[in-house]
């Protein structure tokens, strides 16, 4: 593309174009590292079934872009050669990607001020995995079982060892202290 371009006066370091007759327009780079994938959280965001959630980053360093698959599952490709997982592989101005099924065309913005791109960029926050918690969890289904035996353990408690009543086997056999209040009204 030539260089006074729409897509190159907005100050984009780089654009990815769609090779799909389908394609809106180009998908513009506009910080030195950004993240593909599948879904609103990532910078460059395909919509498409074999882009992973997070497939691959793309990256300006030393003067030169790379490209880097995230262990996604349909694999990234520069010029038809298949990404190593977590590899950063150089990108040549004009190379063709794939991104899963996701063919594109890269093309470097030359012209474009990296060190003011440098300055604004601001990395993303890193949430910290589930495994890496410090915190423990108890599951709600085993803190459910635990009230419930408290709850049995306390019933049992009241029921049996609040009263000096005795407790017989039966319910029609009179107790004890029911055979003395028996006689003395008998007599």
């Amino acid at each position: 593309m030539a260089g006074n371009t729409p897509e190159r006066a907005t100050g984009a370091l780089a654009s990815l174009v769609s090779q799909s007759a389908l394609a809106q327009g180009p998908l513009l780079v506009r910080k030195p590292i950004v993240s593909i994938g599948q879904g609103a959280q990532n910078d460059i965001a395909l919509d498409d079934d074999t882009v992973s959630t997070r497939h691959a980053q793309l990256e300006l360093a030393a003067g030169a872009w790379k490209l880097t698959d995230l262990s996604s599952k349909n694999g990234t490709y520069v010029d038809g050669a298949r990404l190593e997982p977590n590899t950063a592989t150089a990108v040549p101005d004009g190379a063709s990607l794939r991104i899963g099924a996701v063919k594109l065309q890269f093309q470097a913005h030359p012209e474009a001020d990296v060190e003011a791109a440098r300055a604004d960029y601001t990395p993303p926050k890193v949430k910290k995995p589930l495994a890496e918690r410090s915190r423990p969890r108890l599951p709600v289904w085993l803190l459910f079982l635990i009230v419930i035996i408290i709850a049995m353990v306390l019933l049992l408690v009241l029921n049996l060892g609040g009263g000096t009543q005795a407790v017989s086997a039966d319910f029609n056999t009179p107790s004890f202290e029911q055979l003395e209040w028996l006689n003395l009204l008998a007599a």
